[in-house]
């Protein structure tokens, strides 16, 4: 089954990624309705897990071919895991149950577009993770934005740690004082 659907993602290079129309073919998995997607994502059976990962796959190559081939683009997504990703479709999927799979992604990579490491980086050590430079500048912000410190301008402190088990402890989290997937959600997610 194929699906001609508008293009979302990226408008300045539309004309490249699509039709004269903005519009796209999209097969497979990517004419899943966002209704079946999440009744999937919910699904707690063995059968149910086996199509949860058949989408994940689907979405980590959707994801993997943006940034191939969007401009100016190295990761869309250089801080979210697939889970992190799972929750925003089913949360965009909840408000848009008749839209396929594939405009429901092409709208999330526009919503993470802004917030992408447009150039190849090497990972910087931010306790026992590991971050583009870009990415731990934006959590650095999003520190000093509350007030805290955050020690060493060019890495990851003890001051810094201490910052974010503040944070983590304020929010109900793990005080690990690192910055863990649930801490990067908490302040970088928009």
């Amino acid at each position: 089954m194929r699906l001609v659907a508008p293009l979302l993602l990226f408008a300045a290079t539309a004309a490249q990624a699509a039709d004269t129309e903005g519009r796209f073919a999209a097969d497979g998995v990517g004419v899943v309705s966002c209704a079946r997607y999440g009744e999937v994502v919910a699904m707690r059976t063995p059968e149910g897990a086996a199509a949860r990962e058949t989408l994940s796959a689907w979405l980590d190559g959707f994801v993997s071919a943006a940034n191939a081939l969007q401009d100016d683009t190295f990761d869309l997504t250089p801080w979210q895991s697939a889970r992190v990703i799972e929750q925003k479709m089913v949360a965009y999927c909840a408000g848009n149950p008749d839209t396929p799979l594939a405009v429901a992604a092409t709208a999330l990579l526009s919503a993470l577009a802004p917030d992408r490491v447009t150039e190849a980086q090497t990972g910087v050590s931010a306790g026992q993770a590991s971050l583009y430079p870009a990415t731990l500048a934006a959590l650095r912000a999003a520190v000093e934005a509350r007030g805290l410190p955050t020690g060493d301008p060019e890495g990851f402190d003890d001051a810094f740690s201490g910052s974010l088990r503040s944070i983590q402890t304020e929010a109900g989290l793990d005080p690990t004082g690192q910055p863990d997937e649930d801490t990067l959600i908490l302040l970088l997610d928009r």
